[in-house]
């Protein structure tokens, strides 16, 4: 067996994801992390990622990296999604984890970080005919079109649940975010990643703490999404955290998460999106492994 983990480090989120290939087609997760960093915190404003949030991302790297190692897995491999993209110290960011936490990221360009998210996604799942895979981070969305493991058409938009909901974006401002996007939308299955589709299964589920296995395959409706939606916003934060218990980190962006998605589920005209708790993580292990 070959064990492979890769640190994914978002706007938002820190995730580890440590998986095993018997040496054929079969790869499996063997354990999962998530941590609330909020490396992007201030960045819509400044442009740069901040101190604050660079101490609160080093020691949960040095833990991840720690936790692969123990679990068996000699290689560990770190990418950076929009906020390095976007930061204008990326270069220190990168060197400052380097050199404290020995990691080296590999920063992925919106055409990589579109393709990874939706082959991790789609990977041994049975659609039929084309599939749309909607991945809202912290700080951009991506929207991949394809068929199979052929990607028809991508576009990365800089819009998130953290970046829409520091510069106070409302359902008005949805359109001229993602421009364009119609035709992206045109499939015969929408799939969803990333920790705003994720969280919403899981509320929707009724969940008291997080499951993979529960949430991965779970069909989302439309519907239900609007109604989480406008239940979100009309809380107090402190009603929010209580709400959104499963994962707290997040109980102040999932209001502007849900108003994407519920906003690009309206111009797909699809009443479900099927939910998958695999994604880039999932999509940077089959590179690794030359499967995809």
């Amino acid at each position: 067996m070959t064990r492979i983990a890769v640190i994914d480090i978002g706007t938002q989120s820190v995730l580890l994801l440590i998986a095993e290939h018997d040496g054929g087609s079969r790869v499996r997760s063997v354990l999962q992390r998530t941590a609330a960093v909020r490396l992007g915190e201030g960045l819509a404003a400044t442009g740069t990622v901040g101190d604050e949030p660079l101490r609160r991302l080093l020691p949960v790297l040095h833990e991840f990296r720690k936790e692969a190692l123990a679990a068996g897995s000699p290689r560990i491999i770190a990418v950076g999604t929009r906020v390095f993209r976007a930061a204008s110290n990326c270069d220190r960011i990168v060197q400052e984890v380097a050199e404290h936490a020995g990691l080296d990221i590999d920063v992925l360009s919106e055409e990589e970080e579109s393709r990874y998210g939706y082959l991790g996604a789609t990977w041994a799942a049975s659609y039929g005919g084309t599939v749309t895979v909607l991945d809202i981070g912290g700080g951009s969305t991506e929207i991949i079109r394809g068929e199979g493991t052929r990607i028809i058409d991508w576009r990365s938009y800089g819009a998130g649940a953290v970046t829409c909901t520091e510069t106070e974006c409302a359902d008005q401002d949805m359109p001229a975010l993602f421009p364009g996007c119609e035709g992206l939308l045109r499939s015969s299955r929408l799939a969803g990643i990333g920790g705003t589709v994720t969280t919403l299964a899981a509320l929707d589920l009724g969940l008291n703490r997080y499951e993979a296995d529960a949430v991965d395959g779970h069909m989302l409706a439309a519907a239900a999404v609007a109604a989480m939606k406008r239940e979100l916003a009309g809380m107090d934060s402190r009603e929010r955290r209580v709400r959104v218990a499963i994962d707290p980190g997040r109980a102040d962006i999932l209001p502007a998460g849900a108003m994407i998605l519920d906003h690009l589920l309206a111009r797909s005209g699809h009443e479900w999106i099927s939910v998958h708790d695999r994604g880039l993580r999932f999509g940077i292990v089959l590179r690794e492994l030359g499967l995809v």
